[in-house]
This record gives C-alpha cells, sequence and structure tokens, in this order.
C-alpha cells in the first residue's frame, strides 16, 4: 500500500493539470471525464483517488462530474476510422465500474519514458502528441523543459489544448503531419515518437526530420511495438487462436508493406516496427544507446463470453484498417479457432483473459 501511495504521489500533478484542463471551460463533457479517468488509471492511480480528486475540483468550480458510465466510445465497434495505429492505444470505455488499468501507457511505462529524458532543460518534440499525456507526464518532473506537440487530428488537439492549458508558456500545440516538421534545424534537444510510425507509408523521412530538428547530442525516443510477437490467453495460451492471430497478422503486416512498392523495405510501415527501430535509427545517422521493451497488456478476470467477443472484434478491426477483406482466409482462419474455442468453453466460465504486446522503447543520439 505504501509503495502504491508514493506511486500515485509521483503521478498526481500530472492528473491535477488534466483535470484542470477540461475544467477551464467551466463544463465537464463526457468524453472528457472519461479521458482524465483513464489517463489516472494509466498513470497507475486509483479510482478512488481519480473520483475524490476530480470530484473535489470540480466542486471548487461549480460543475458535477458525469458518471462513468456516460463514455460515448465502444471499444470493441467497429470505427472505420481506425487506423492501425490507433486499435491498440487507450480509448475511452463504455459501462464501466472503473477505469481500465490495462492501457499501453500505463505507470510502468511512464517510469520508463522519464528514464529516457535527461534531467535539465531543453525542447521536447512530440511528433504524435494525441491528447499530450506525454507533456504532463513528463514536465512535472522536468520543470526547466518546454513541450512542442504535433497532431494531425485537429480534435485530438483540441482536448490536448485543455489538457496543457495549465502549462501556459511551457507547452504549444500545432497541427502537422512529422514527416514536414514546422522546425528550424537544430532546434529541439529531444523528439518523441509514440506509435507514430507503424502505419505510416516511408518511416525515413521521419527520422531525417528528427536528425534535422534535432541539436548535437539530442535524443530520437521511438516507441513500437511487435506485432507478430501479440499472444492471447484465458487461463493459459490459446495456443491454436494464438497460431491463427500470428498468421493473419503476417498477411497484414506483407500488405502494409506493399502498398508502396517504391518504398525501401528500411522505411516500410509494419506491424513489427519496434524490433527495426535500432536498425533505422542507426541507418539515420543515429547511435542507438539503449533499447527497452515493455509488457502492454489487459489481462484481468472476465467470462468466456466477453473474451470471445474480442478475439472476434480485435482482429477484424486489424483486418479491415488494413483493407482486408472479410473473407480473407487468414481472418477466416481467426473466425474458426474462436468457434473451437467457443465450443470447449461455457460462456460463463470466468477465467484471466486478455493479451500482451511488447512494445520496444529504442534512443538514438545524435552525435
Amino acid at each position: 500500500m505504501h509503495v502504491r501511495k508514493e506511486q500515485e504521489s509521483v503521478h498526481l500533478p500530472a492528473l491535477e493539470m488534466a483535470i484542470e484542463g477540461v475544467l477551464a471551460d467551466g463544463v465537464i463533457t463526457p468524453k472528457e471525464a472519461a479521458y482524465v479517468r483513464d489517463m489516472g488509471a494509466n498513470l497507475g492511480i486509483s479510482g478512488e483517488t481519480v473520483e475524490r480528486l476530480f470530484t473535489a475540483k470540480a466542486r471548487e468550480s461549480g460543475v458535477s462530474v458525469p458518471d462513468d458510465t456516460e463514455s460515448s466510445v465502444d471499444p470493441d465497434s467497429d470505427d472505420p476510422e481506425t487506423t492501425l495505429t490507433d486499435i491498440p492505444a487507450v480509448r475511452p470505455r463504455r459501462k464501466r465500474k472503473a477505469a481500465p488499468t490495462h492501457a499501453w501507457w500505463d505507470a510502468t511505462f511512464s517510469s520508463m519514458l522519464l528514464d529516457a529524458i535527461p534531467e535539465g532543460g531543453g525542447v521536447l518534440l512530440d511528433v504524435y502528441c494525441r491528447n499530450a499525456w506525454s507533456a504532463l507526464t513528463v514536465l512535472p518532473q522536468r520543470p526547466e523543459m518546454r513541450y512542442v506537440g504535433l497532431d494531425r487530428n485537429p480534435e485530438r488537439l483540441e482536448m490536448a489544448t485543455q489538457s496543457i492549458s495549465r502549462l501556459g508558456e511551457r507547452a504549444a500545440l500545432y497541427e502537422g503531419y512529422p514527416q514536414q516538421l514546422p522546425l528550424d534545424d537544430e532546434a529541439v534537444d529531444i523528439v518523441l515518437a509514440m506509435r507514430a510510425l507503424q502505419n505510416q507509408p516511408d518511416t525515413t523521412p521521419i527520422f531525417s526530420e528528427a536528425v534535422r530538428v534535432l541539436s548535437p547530442g539530442g535524443r530520437f525516443i521511438a516507441v513500437e511495438p511487435d506485432g507478430l510477437a501479440e499472444q492471447f490467453y484465458f487461463d493459459g495460451h490459446l495456443g491454436d487462436y494464438n497460431a491463427a492471430v500470428h498468421g493473419l497478422f503476417q498477411v497484414i503486416d506483407e500488405a502494409m508493406g506493399r502498398r508502396d512498392a517504391s518504398v525501401p523495405e528500411e522505411g516500410q510501415p509494419g506491424l513489427a516496427l519496434g524490433p527495426a527501430l535500432p536498425a533505422r535509427m542507426a541507418a539515420a545517422g543515429l547511435q542507438v544507446s539503449s533499447v527497452r521493451v515493455h509488457a502492454s497488456t489487459n489481462l484481468k478476470p472476465m467470462t468466456a463470453k466477453r473474451l470471445m467477443k474480442r478475439l472476434r472484434s480485435y482482429p477484424r478491426a486489424m483486418a479491415r484498417a488494413s483493407g482486408l477483406a472479410e473473407e480473407n482466409p487468414a481472418l477466416k482462419a481467426v473466425y474458426a479457432a474462436v468457434d473451437r474455442l467457443e465450443a470447449e468453453l461455457p460462456p460463463d466460465q470466468k477465467g484471466m483473459g486478455g493479451n500482451l504486446l511488447p512494445l520496444f522503447m529504442a534512443v538514438g543520439i545524435k552525435t
């Protein structure tokens, strides 16, 4: 319990900034409430602490906090706007009793990220900032550092703007793309690319731009998964299903690499960019200083019925996002594996279910 409280105290400033950001306009929407709760869970803060702090600050502002059953996004729905980059990311969940603690950006990942960022000042550029969680994670622990966030999605930037409102001039946000950074040469000290590469047509320009804007001695920190190593469990390893999913993901990975025949292999997108990060950094002229692996997992108690729904919807969303047809043999093999599991497991049987995805964090130094 003491360790948990100490962990919470380290990350509470980031949560407080997120709450004050959504309170800035005097209204808390269900989407904003879900964002705050998810962030608290990702930072390793208990649901009780999140609700207590959230409610207290909302009361001070004269507003009420929406109930946590009002979140408007269902992670198992078929979202036509979903991309391969977005599928594994954190999204608000509907009709839940507590915020999830299984998102890839959790307290362990936050600590790993901070370990990669030196103490002191400088400018940190996040080329795919999403809701600016990196700013809320890093800046409270690096009080002399400034933050620049870049994202292609105006809606995400709107939420990020609220998130960082308390940071004032220490943080700025821009709409743009990592292949064309709106910055001068040698303008920043750290570049973050947090799951920004996997679905890009060609990753080479992103590495080149990172090198261009980094000052000598600056760091490029990239985080990508190894989707070909993803594994699913239900009180044990689901061997038959995992073999089918691996086959599907190989097809998806190959399809991603074939989208543009002019892109060289070292720049192609794919599901398994994580292990390739060091080689791509070295090809860009960076000196690789470290590689670490984070286990992203959503293992938790659930019924077989609930798991079966996830075992179908997740690969289906991946296949659709990559342009594969529903009739693709690899996808049908996954469905067949789920059918076999359903025949073996009573729907109300409870077990520890979910999946594990390795995330690689590589750090390259501009010499």
